[in-house]
């Protein structure tokens, strides 16, 4: 959905449906959380469509993701369904990277979670957005 807000002569137009996140990771054990969404209490059907961009910065390298992600939750636990994998594209080590996205059943939301590589410092962002059936 969209919601605008008034403020004088300035109008905001912000879309609801909209998920966005950044982190920063060193090393290629520590996996680093980029977003958290939770997926609420009433059984819903979601697709979502994420984008992800990661630079290293340490050997300017790049790496893109982009995941369409259908995932139905009943309100106690999410179960994703059909095809999961990400289109991706990495330069050079960045091939060695390990980006998921995944509904997780402790607490019935959805992650993007990343590694890094060892001794690299890489700056990750992600947006992306939802459609939801209930």
């Amino acid at each position: 959905g969209i919601r605008t807000t008034n403020s004088g002569s300035t109008t905001v137009t912000q879309l609801t449906n909209r998920i966005q996140g950044t982190a920063t990771t060193t090393d290629a054990a520590t996996q680093t959380l980029v977003f958290s969404f939770p997926l609420g209490a009433s059984p819903s059907n979601y697709q979502f469509d994420v984008s992800v961009s990661a630079f290293n910065v340490t050997d300017n390298l790049g790496a893109t993701y982009k995941f369409i992600f259908p995932l139905r939750t009943d309100g106690i636990s999410p179960f994703s369904y059909g095809l999961t994998s990400p289109i991706q594209n990495e330069e050079g080590a960045m091939s060695t990277i390990v980006v998921a996205l995944q509904g997780v059943i402790v607490d019935n939301t959805l992650k993007l979670r990343v590694n890094g590589l060892a001794g690299k410092t890489i700056n990750w962002v992600s947006v992306g957005t939802y459609v939801q059936a209930n």
